[in-house]
Order: C-alpha cells, then structure tokens, then sequence
C-alpha cells in the first residue's frame, strides 16, 4: 500500500472518530485535526494562499513576517524561482504582490535548488 495514501487514511479514519469533515485535500483534513487536538498557533499564517497575488500583503514589512516555508510555497505556485536568501524570497513575493517579475535574478543558477529541502509544500 502506498504510504502516502495509508497516511490520508488514518488522517480520514481519526478524523471521522473526532466528528471532523473529511472532505477536502489533505492538507485541509490535517489542519482540521492540528485545530481539534489545539496544536494550531493563534495567529501563524499557514500556506494556504488562494493563488491570487493581489490577496498579498502589499508592504515589504508584512511579506518578511511570513515563514520562508511560506515564501517559497508562494513563488513556487506561480512557478518563479524560489531559491536565494529570505531578502531575495521577499522581493519576489513583493514584486508579485504588485504584478511585476524580477526580469535579472543575481541569484544565479537555480539548479541547486531543485530539490526542496524546506518543509514546506
């Protein structure tokens, strides 16, 4: 059995136990149960962004509060490059915010970042 598949069952079989919905991709099922056990933080921003950039917040300051799980996840969903430092992941979800793209990246090479080691989706 695929493991990835026996996970979202159990997520489904403890999630019908506790009254929760199980409808919904997994990440929605897992959050559901983070809330029900009280393992959600009051106020930490999750990735769950619609995909709309103008739903960003519009100031430098507000973007660098978010994780950089979450900044990658971003620019990885509009599919621009999602590697470099916390600065460089900032200005490209600021500059998305206001629907320009980073024509130059002085990042360089992206092939190291390929592989995503962040923990984020």
């Amino acid at each position: 059995m695929n493991f990835t598949k026996s996970c979202y069952w159990n997520y489904t079989k403890y999630a019908k136990k506790n009254d929760l919905s199980t409808k919904g991709n997994k990440h929605e099922l897992v959050r559901r149960i983070a809330e029900k056990k009280g393992e959600i933080e009051e106020g930490r921003f999750y990735p769950d962004y619609n995909g709309d950039p103008s739903s960003l917040p519009g100031t430098v300051a507000n973007i660098r509060k978010f994780p950089i799980a979450t900044l990658k996840y971003i620019l990885k969903s509009h599919a621009l490059s999602y590697c470099g430092n916390k600065d460089d992941l900032v200005l490209r979800v600021f500059l998305l915010s206001h629907k320009r793209v980073l024509t130059y990246d002085h990042t360089g090479d992206d092939s190291y970042c390929k592989k995503d080691n962040s923990g984020g989706s």
